[in-house]
């Protein structure tokens, strides 16, 4: 089945911010989707409407509060921090090794949600809300679909 292009290009566009980006501009944006700066300024403006998107008096943008409220409706509504951190810092204490908690992004990705790194300086450093490829590592192997806060 076939999806709407718009709201796939509006995706592609707040998908396109990284953590760590301060407000990257138009050209950044557009190297980052492949999308055109003329479609990337229409879908802005629509996103500004919705608190989604912020154009700074620079012309650089940044994601707006509405992506943050949409954050805490997730988080609420699974509450898993409360239940995996405690988890994941006894298996890192425990191992001495890092223990990471990933949940499917996509079709073949997934995500960091938590993560307690070991006490080694040697170690890939994966942040929580980092997409990682469902690729032959160990973690991608135990990344299975889940349920949790659907009804």
């Amino acid at each position: 089945m076939e999806g709407v292009a718009a709201v796939e290009r509006a995706h592609e566009l707040l998908t396109a911010f990284r953590p760590g980006d301060e407000a990257p501009g138009l050209v950044a944006l557009s190297e980052r989707t492949g999308l055109i700066k003329s479609i990337i300024l229409r879908l802005a403006v629509s996103l500004e409407r919705f608190n989604l998107l912020i154009r700074m008096p620079d012309g650089c943008y940044q994601l707006g509060s509405e992506v943050v409220r949409l954050d805490s409706v997730y988080q609420g509504v699974i509450d898993l921090e409360r239940h995996i951190q405690p988890v994941l810092a006894k298996l890192a204490a425990e191992t001495q090794e890092t223990a990471t908690f990933y949940v499917r992004h996509g079709e073949h990705g997934r995500m960091c949600l938590f993560r307690v790194n070991s006490p080694s300086v040697l170690r890939l450093d994966v942040q929580p809300g980092q997409p990682r490829p469902m690729d032959g590592a160990a973690s991608a192997q135990l990344c299975v679909s889940s349920n949790i806060g659907r009804t």
